[in-house]
C-alpha cells in the first residue's frame, strides 16, 4: 500500500496531495510554518487584507487546473491591470502614470515618440537572446528599455540587466499595440477575496497536515519509515544544509495603514503601480483593496523593496548553468534517502513558475507516483 510523505504545504504540496487522495493513496504533508499557503498567502492587518509576497493573481488556460480550483472555491473573476510610474525627460522632472505592459496608444502622446517610433521601425525580426538587457531592447528599443525596464530591474535583481540571463524575460516583459490593458492572456482569471491562501487551506481542510516542523537531510529518516515515497516542495540548498547557497532575490514590503476611509476608498491609482525609475528606491506598490474588493474603512499600501538571500525568485545569470547545482542537490537528497523521491513546484525546481503552473507540476508528480 503506498503513502506518501510531502514537504511542504503550498500549492504544489497542496494540489499532489489532493490528486493522490482522490486516487486512494494516502499522504501526510509537513509544514515548516504554522499555516498552509506558503508564498502565495494573503495576510490580515486591522481587518484589511494585503499581501505580503506580492501580488498573486490567479490566472490560467489549463481546464484541469481551472475546474480544480473552482472545486475548491476559486470564482471571483478579476482583470488584473498593471501600471507603471515613469519619468519621460520631456516632463522635466514630472511623472506619467501609464499601463504595464507598455501600450504603444499610450506612449505616443509623449515628446519622446518620434524617437521611439524611429527605434520600433528599426528593430531586429528575432529577439536578441544574448542576455536580458540584449532582449529586452531588441524588442522595444532603447528608450522604452530606460523608461520602463532598467532601473526596474537593476533594484529588483541587484544586478545590471546585462548580467541576467534572457531566459525569463519572455515571461516577464512584452510591448502591446492591441489595447488590451490586462497584464494576462489567459482564459480564467480570478482574485479570491482573502486571496489564494484561502483555497488552499479549502484543499487540506480534511488532510494530514502537521505544522512547526522543519525537515531537512538530517531528520528525514527518522519520518520516513512509515511512507513509500516522498515529495520535497522545499528549496534544496536549504534542504541539504549546504554551505553552496543557490542565489535567491526577494521581497521585503513596507506597509502603511490607512483609516478612516471610505468603505470602498483607495489610497493609489492601481492595485499594482511598478516604479522603474531609480529615484525611487522601492520596486512598485501594491494595494490590495483595488483586487479583493474588500469593504472596509481602511486600506494598507505596500512600498516593495527587494533583497538577497530570500527565497522568493531564483536569479538566473547569464552565461551559467543555472540548474546544475541544484540538480546536484537533488542527486544527494536521492542518494541518501531510502525511498523514492520527487520534486515539485517552484522551489525544488529553482524556477520562477506561476500559481497554475506549480498545481500541475503537482499533478505531475502524483501521476509519477501512481505509475510507479
Amino acid at each position: 500500500m503506498k503513502k506518501v510523505l510531502i514537504i511542504g504545504a503550498g500549492w504544489a504540496g497542496a494540489s499532489c496531495s489532493s490528486y493522490l487522495e482522490e486516487n486512494l493513496i494516502e499522504t501526510t504533508l509537513i509544514e515548516q510554518k504554522n499555516v498552509v499557503g506558503g508564498h502565495s498567502r494573503s495576510e490580515v492587518k486591522n481587518g484589511v487584507i494585503y499581501e505580503p509576497n506580492g501580488p498573486h493573481i490567479f490566472h490560467t488556460s489549463n481546464e484541469e487546473v481551472n475546474n480544480f480550483v473552482r472545486k475548491f472555491g476559486m470564482k471571483r473573476k478579476f482583470k488584473h491591470k498593471v501600471k507603471s510610474r515613469i519619468y519621460p525627460p520631456s516632463l522635466k522632472g514630472d511623472s506619467a502614470l501609464v499601463s504595464w505592459p507598455p501600450q504603444v496608444s499610450e506612449i505616443k502622446k509623449f515628446q519622446e515618440w518620434s524617437t521611439i517610433e524611429n527605434e520600433l521601425m528599426n528593430l531586429p525580426k528575432q529577439p536578441n537572446d544574448n542576455n536580458f538587457e540584449t532582449y529586452a531592447i531588441s524588442i522595444m528599443g532603447k528608450t522604452l528599455y530606460e523608461l520602463f525596464i532598467y532601473g526596474y530591474t537593476k533594484k529588483q535583481w541587484g544586478l545590471e540587466p546585462n548580467e541576467l540571463s534572457s531566459r525569463f524575460a519572455p515571461k516577464r516583459i512584452d510591448l502591446r499595440t492591441d489595447n488590451e490593458l490586462g497584464l494576462f492572456k489567459d482564459k480564467w482569471e480570478y482574485f479570491h477575496p482573502k486571496g489564494s491562501g484561502d483555497i488552499i487551506e479549502n484543499i487540506l481542510i480534511n488532510k494530514d497536515v502537521h505544522f512547526d516542523l522543519k525537515v531537512d537531510i538530517n531528520n528525514i529518516s527518522n519520518l520516513i519509515k512509515d511512507y513509500t515515497h516522498v515529495v520535497i516542495t522545499s528549496a534544496l540548498d536549504d534542504f541539504v544544509a549546504s554551505d553552496q547557497k543557490l542565489e535567491w532575490r526577494g521581497i521585503k514590503s513596507k506597509t502603511k495603514l490607512y483609516e478612516e476611509l471610505d468603505e470602498t476608498e483607495c489610497i493609489t491609482e492601481a492595485y499594482q503601480i511598478n516604479h522603474p525609475s531609480l529615484e525611487d528606491n522601492y520596486t512598485r506598490t501594491i494595494e490590495t483593496k483595488h483586487a479583493s474588493g474588500q469593504r472596509v474603512k481602511a486600506s494598507i499600501v505596500q512600498e516593495e523593496y527587494a533583497y538577497p538571500n530570500i527565497r522568493h525568485y531564483p536569479v538566473y545569470r547569464s552565461g551559467t548553468k543555472v540548474f546544475d547545482d541544484n540538480d546536484k542537490f537533488k542527486n544527494q537528497i536521492i542518494d541518501e534517502i531510502s525511498r523514492p523521491v520527487y520534486f515539485a513546484g517552484r522551489l525544488a525546481n529553482y524556477k520562477y513558475i506561476n500559481q497554475d503552473e506549480a498545481i500541475l507540476d503537482g499533478f505531475r508528480t502524483a501521476r509519477k507516483i501512481l505509475k510507479a
